[in-house]
């Protein structure tokens, strides 16, 4: 660990970029100091995954070995690697809030979207103004640095659930521009060298551009696409049923279990479409079921109860136990730890009707924390087969209740989840998410394509059926 840190230190002074304000390595000091006791006072997960004596000194490290002055972007270069050590995917580090909504305002950015694998990246979707570089292209480099290092720093300082990858690597995808941006700034251009489609290799000069002529590109290119959790998706698509009656097979589409969300953006209440999917899978005598929850990030766990009892013909609970920090400095968890009261996580009556044909569940990387808590039910109840790539949100520990607090002096903003749930103490904790009886990894060439190869290996598996 103490090497692994120090490589994230040499790097970042390789590459940090000018801003015009800067704060004193004191401040930076203390900055880290703040961050550090906050976690300790707060985090009721926060040694989960890294035990206190290497946290320590990771945080040792940081104080010991900061290079000189730095902006506010230029620390949290240099400090979000350490989320990579905590492993919890509800504790972010994000930039100066001012300072994001500064660059999303008047700066550039990075005119693709990628897909990455955490080694390889390709162009999946081109925002750009030019079709210099074609969908499907592998990206070798970036301004001069190779695409698997690039991807490794950016990678490092992200948040994920334990010792698995899928997670940061989905959200990379998602969001490559913005994390490129914290972490190596705004260029004018970028300077791309890639392998087309045909395998031809080139080196071509791409004009960075304003967020909002991306959005006008990606809108006028891929208007049948949506690509955020929020602002851009449509009313009514947050729960959506498809029927195959010949074939007797039903999709319900989840894309969010938060009750705010999809208050607010879908228009609609989960608990009651959901009531009109199986009121009319009952009807039709549906014997198979695929429910898809790739890319949901989460939400409420009333709403994944009332899935869940729809298909389990017996009582059960979601969470075994609840955790907040009693005392702070004790490195026994026990010690540490005190059970509390949570958010309702069982269910103890059985339905009438409940669904008791085949169910296949689709999942992927961006199937976090509440999507954790689901799946991980269903399987501990045998009551599914998972079709997909692993789920990014764990189903062993989850961590929620978010505190959100600010540096003192940098106004980074850090969110600390500040109770802890433990899903199954009876399980050993392996530091992954679900892995699915069936994986399968869509390519960039399936993309480029349209093809939805998880989709279509759970359409296979039914037919085999």
């Amino acid at each position: 660990m103490k090497y692994h840190i120090l490589l994230i230190i040499i790097f970042y002074t390789t590459f940090v970029h000018a801003q015009s304000v800067t704060f004193t390595t004191e401040q930076l000091k203390s900055d880290i100091n703040y961050l550090q006791h906050q976690l300790e006072l707060k985090h009721a997960g926060l040694y989960t995954y890294t035990d206190m004596k290497t946290l320590f000194h990771v945080f040792d490290s940081l104080e010991n070995n900061i290079p000189g002055p730095m902006t506010d972007l230029e620390f949290y270069a240099y400090v979000s690697p350490v989320l990579s050590v905590i492993k919890d995917g509800h504790t972010m580090i994000f930039p100066n809030t001012e300072t994001i909504n500064y660059h999303n305002a008047n700066s550039l950015f990075f005119p693709f979207r990628i897909l990455n694998d955490g080694e390889k990246m390709f162009v999946e979707l081109n925002y750009s103004t030019t079709d210099l570089i074609p969908n499907g292209s592998q990206i070798l480099s970036i301004n001069g640095m190779n695409s698997s290092e690039l991807l490794n720093r950016l990678l490092s300082t992200m948040m994920r659930d334990g010792n698995n990858p899928s997670y940061p690597i989905w959200i990379l995808n998602w969001w490559f521009n913005e994390y490129y941006s914290y972490v190596f700034g705004h260029p004018e251009t970028f300077n791309i060298e890639f392998i087309d489609p045909d395998g031809k290799q080139e080196m071509k000069t791409i004009k960075a551009l304003p967020k909002e002529e991306i959005f006008a590109n990606r809108e006028s290119r891929y208007p049948n696409r949506q690509f955020s959790r929020t602002y851009d998706q449509k009313p009514g698509t947050a729960v959506t049923l498809t029927m195959d009656t010949k074939n007797s097979t039903a999709i319900i589409k989840i894309k969010d279990w938060d009750l705010k969300i999809l208050k607010n953006t879908y228009h609609q209440k989960l608990v009651k479409e959901i009531d009109k999917c199986f009121d009319t899978i009952f009807k039709n005598n549906i014997q198979n079921l695929i429910i898809d929850i790739r890319d949901n990030q989460g939400g409420h766990m009333v709403n994944s109860i009332h899935v869940l009892s729809y298909l389990l013909d017996t009582s059960f609970n979601m969470i075994d136990n609840f955790y907040k920090v009693d005392q702070a400095y004790s490195s026994i968890d026990a010690v540490r730890n005190k059970k509390v009261n949570g958010e309702k996580s069982y269910n103890n009556k059985v339905r009438k009707q409940v669904f008791s044909g085949n169910v296949y569940v689709l999942i992927n990387g961006g199937s976090f924390s509440n999507s954790g808590l689901f799946v991980s039910t269903l399987k501990r109840h045998n009551r599914a087969t998972f079709v997909g790539e692993e789920t990014g949100g764990s189903i062993y520990s989850l961590n929620s209740s978010i505190k959100t607090i600010l540096l003192p002096e940098t106004k980074l903003r850090i969110e600390i989840p500040i109770k802890r749930s433990s899903i199954n103490e009876q399980e050993k904790n392996t530091g992954h998410g679900l892995i699915p009886d069936y994986i399968v990894h869509p390519t960039i060439q399936d993309l480029v394509a349209g093809r939805d190869v998880i989709l279509e290996k759970a359409l296979m598996l039914i037919q085999n059926n």
